[in-house]
């Protein structure tokens, strides 16, 4: 996970906007700002969770929420979800906070920077081990994310590895209004880059000619479908 979309806002600080949320847990932002403004309801939230506008590709302005780091554990403790994603944003949260700290620590002395440099050196060999630790449980998932072929529903239930066969994974899909009961992706999802159709003719025995519509997966598509079963 490339986790770069926390941003320092000039009146807020580390934040996080609620479609960046929606995007990584793969649902739709209405219903994650609906859940925020569930959780809103209680007083004295309005500073961990704070209303703000984005300017949409069509040019209107539209509502969104900017979490901070509380607001963000807030809403996860709300949820069901991936645990690898809450820790994985959390930790970034920490990261930048130290940073940003670091950044207005300014060492007067040789010795102080010395003393600076080799606790920021510890972090970063901290961070690299962390990496380390994930990497080969994740390894032949991420070849498969960044690979450039689509592959189908069979391979991605192996790939997500969740104790799901294929066809458990096609009624979860349908079942989230993913896929349609012909096993064809909602144009929503073909749309977002996740799914294609593959069409194919072949011809029967007695001469007919037949075709045949096969629903294939995109490496987005792939990320999509294990953040979503991780919700089952």
């Amino acid at each position: 996970m490339e986790l770069i979309k926390i941003e320092n806002n000039k009146n807020h600080g580390l934040v996080i906007s609620s479609r960046v949320v929606a995007e990584e847990l793969g649902r739709r932002h209405d219903h994650v700002m609906r859940d925020l403004e569930n959780i809103l309801t209680s007083p004295d939230l309005g500073a961990l969770i704070i209303q703000s506008e984005y300017k949409a590709g069509n040019g209107q302005m539209r509502k969104e929420f900017l979490l901070t780091k509380d607001g963000f554990i807030l809403y996860m403790f709300n949820i069901q979800g991936n645990n690898d994603f809450k820790l994985a944003y959390i930790n970034k949260f920490n990261e930048m906070e130290r940073t940003l700290q670091e950044t207005k620590r300014v060492p007067q002395t040789f010795r102080e920077a010395l003393l600076l440099a080799a606790e920021q050196q510890e972090r970063i060999e901290e961070q690299e081990q962390k990496i380390l630790e994930m990497k080969p449980k994740e390894e032949f998932y991420d070849e498969i994310i960044d690979s450039k072929d689509t592959i189908d529903i069979g391979t991605v239930a192996k790939v997500i590895n969740k104790g799901i066969g294929r066809n458990k994974l096609f009624k979860i899909l349908r079942d989230r209004k993913v896929l349609q009961n012909n096993n064809q992706p909602y144009q929503e999802y073909i749309d977002r880059g996740y799914f294609r159709c593959v069409e194919s003719r072949f011809t029967k025995p007695n001469g007919t000619t037949s075709i045949n519509i096969k629903t294939v997966v995109f490496q987005k598509g792939l990320d999509y479908i294990n953040k979503l079963v991780c919700e089952v």
